[in-house]
């Protein structure tokens, strides 16, 4: 059984690997550099970022092993997505819709860059510090994921690209 999951779960991180240099390619054909550049610099450094951590954490908790799960999973479901956004743009761009990037409210962008710095702040904390209640300790790891799950896609929204 085990090795069937193993197996598994190398093809869907094949694939997803496979969608993602096909979208790059296809961003990169199409001149869209911004996106281009984002979606690579993920590729690239969310592997690299899981390896540090896991090489500098000596003793894995919930505040380390939740977040490489997370970001884990995200670059393993990152071509999947990146393939769904490719798709959505080439059926709008078919129908003559025009991308309409909604414009932040003055403040919104310092507002969530502020929400990404207490979540890092609090995840921070939250491996150095020892907290003795359980219950505390999983409001604070739902609290620090809500702050950085808000930010991070108010952030997206106001991309640029």
């Amino acid at each position: 059984m085990t090795q069937v999951l193993l197996l598994g779960g190398i093809c869907v991180t094949a694939y997803g690997v496979f969608l993602t240099i096909r979208g790059l390619i296809r961003v990169y054909r199409d001149k869209e550099m911004k996106m281009f550049w984002s979606v690579l610099g993920f590729f690239v450094a969310a592997p690299l970022l899981l390896f540090v951590i896991l090489l500098l954490v000596k003793n894995y908790n919930l505040w380390t092993v939740l977040p490489v799960l997370v970001l884990g999973l995200g670059w393993i479901s990152m071509g999947y997505l990146f393939e769904s956004y490719l798709r959505k743009e080439k059926a709008r761009k078919a129908d003559g819709i025009k991308k309409i990037l909604p414009k932040p409210k003055p403040g919104q962008i310092r507002k969530d860059l502020i929400l990404l710095a207490v979540a890092l702040i609090l995840w921070v904390l939250g491996i150095f510090c020892v907290f003795t209640n359980g219950t505390v300790e999983t409001v604070a790891v739902c609290v620090c994921f809500f702050l950085f799950a808000s930010s991070i896609s108010d952030l997206w929204k106001y991309r640029g690209f």
